[in-house]
């Protein structure tokens, strides 16, 4: 069963390409080096006060074209494949020790009446705008973690936030949440998931003391259910903290809880908006830029033989990874989506490697790259320098001719500084090149060559990188 089928496209002299380092994922990217073509003059902007063609209200600026009555916005059809990779990135790339030592998960949801209280995603934004507002005003401190949109199967809308709770939290408060959320464990085991949530206490004084009671009200007071809807008012809120134990949240590695974070919160069957339920937006985001809660990520610029050696390694890395998660799975696999597909040379990203295992690839790549070089030198060089097939030409002894050389395996002097945390050095190719094998000379007998090195091509062999974090820069697929 091959779980990342190979396609091929076909590769540009002036693609680029680039590791990007990250705390929870290794991706190469490849940047489009197609030619731009010329655009036809009946395709081009006007120029002055013309209007677009495509312009047919005047109240409209040039260039932008009308949204047709019913016509879906952003978001309306679901979260995109691409948007499910970008929050996975985000989420394994994020800063989350700055959430404090009180992680938790929020979730604000609706009465079953839900129509009248949010009928559409505008409404579904300016109440999660509103709830951040609320927050700054009455604990004085900024709202730090990530937020997501998603649907229940009745088309329900909710929001779950990832957030590190107030430090002006009592600790009281604190522990009884954490004891609600081992009782919910239990329930759910016992239980069931959705039979041991109903079952367990809402929060309120005994378990989550004066904040509980404020989160509570102030959901139902930016929804309008406050004194309408009692339910509501006791079961709109849910909290449950991430770890149990102070020890656990001491020795946690967060980056691997927020990549549990983040498969459960792209689940597809939660990502479809019901029908008529327009301007939703965006499906997730961060709160906390002013605080440092910002991707780390550093990109290397790669020569196109390392990316090369870089996209089979991850590449195969990949696909044991989705062997191993198959097992338990369902027996047969169909590679049926971009999950499965790829084109080699567009790239590849890993998701569970972090910079120690970046700088391994890369230094692995780095040396078997200059191993492939040192051979082809050997292969068309011989003892006095020239070229092999220059020599057989002038002795007349063989027709074969030279076989295009490889591009030049260059690398910028500096380092990733993700990579140069780790104490892995990233050598400058050529700098401790091979000694080159010995090659079979003009009058057959074997010698050694001098390991003069050839002028090289821009080379056309299929190597490189990407997935799209920028749609006008980049192309490709990411596949785990």
């Amino acid at each position: 069963m091959r779980f990342v089928i190979q396609r091929r496209r076909r590769p540009w002299a002036e693609d680029r390409f680039g590791l990007v380092i990250s705390r929870g994922y290794v991706q190469l990217v490849r940047y489009d080096g197609r030619p731009s073509r010329p655009v036809p003059a009946r395709d081009r902007p006007a120029v002055g006060p013309a209007r677009d063609r495509f312009t047919t209200d005047d109240s409209l600026p040039a260039g932008e074209a009308p949204v047709e009555p019913g016509s879906a916005g952003r978001g309306d059809r679901g979260l995109s494949p691409r948007s499910r990779n970008n929050m996975r990135r985000l989420f394994a790339s994020l800063p989350w020790e700055l959430l404090g030592p009180r992680p938790a998960v929020i979730s604000l949801t609706y009465p079953g009446e839900w129509k009248q209280w949010v009928p559409d995603g505008r409404v579904l934004e300016a109440h999660r705008r509103a709830f951040e507002r609320r927050w700054v005003r009455r604990w004085g401190e900024p709202l730090v973690g990530v937020w997501v949109k998603e649907f229940q199967e009745s088309g329900r809308p909710h929001l779950h936030l990832f957030v590190g709770l107030p430090t002006a939290m009592s600790s009281e408060d604190y522990e009884g949440l954490r004891q609600r959320t081992l009782m919910r464990r239990g329930y759910e085991r016992a239980m069931g998931r959705y039979r041991g949530r109903a079952a367990v206490p809402a929060i309120g004084k005994r378990y989550g003391g004066e904040f509980a009671m404020w989160i509570r009200t102030a959901w139902s007071e930016i929804v309008g259910t406050q004194g309408v809807h009692q339910r509501h008012h006791a079961r709109g809120v849910d909290v449950a903290v991430m770890f149990w134990t102070d020890e656990i949240a001491t020795t946690a590695d967060r980056t691997r809880v927020a990549a549990y974070l983040a498969r459960e919160a792209t689940k597809w069957r939660q990502k479809r908006p019901p029908e008529g339920f327009t301007g939703v937006g965006q499906y997730f985001g961060r709160w906390g830029r002013t605080v440092g809660f910002n991707p780390q990520i550093e990109e290397l610029p790669l020569d196109r033989a390392v990316a090369a050696e870089i996209e089979s390694r991850l590449a195969r890395w990949v696909g044991w990874k989705l062997y191993v998660q198959s097992w338990g799975a369902s027996g047969k696999i169909t590679p049926g989506t971009t999950l499965f597909l790829r084109h080699k040379g567009d790239g590849i990203t890993a998701f569970g490697l972090g910079p120690e295992q970046a700088a391994r690839i890369l230094r692995w790549s780095v040396a078997a790259a200059e191993r492939k070089q040192a051979r082809r030198r050997a292969r068309w060089t011989r003892t006095d320098g020239a070229p092999v097939s220059t020599a057989r030409a002038l002795t007349g002894s063989g027709a074969r001719t030279a076989e295009p050389a490889g591009p030049s395996i260059e690398h910028r002097n500096g380092e990733s500084q993700l990579v140069a945390d780790h104490g892995s050095s990233v050598p400058s190719l050529g700098s401790q090149s091979a000694p080159p094998a010995a090659t079979q000379g003009a009058d057959g007998e074997r010698v050694r060559p001098a390991g003069r090195s050839l002028e090289v091509g821009d080379g056309t062999g299929s190597a490189g990188a990407n997935q799209n974090s920028d749609p006008g820069q980049l192309e490709g697929r990411d596949v785990a």
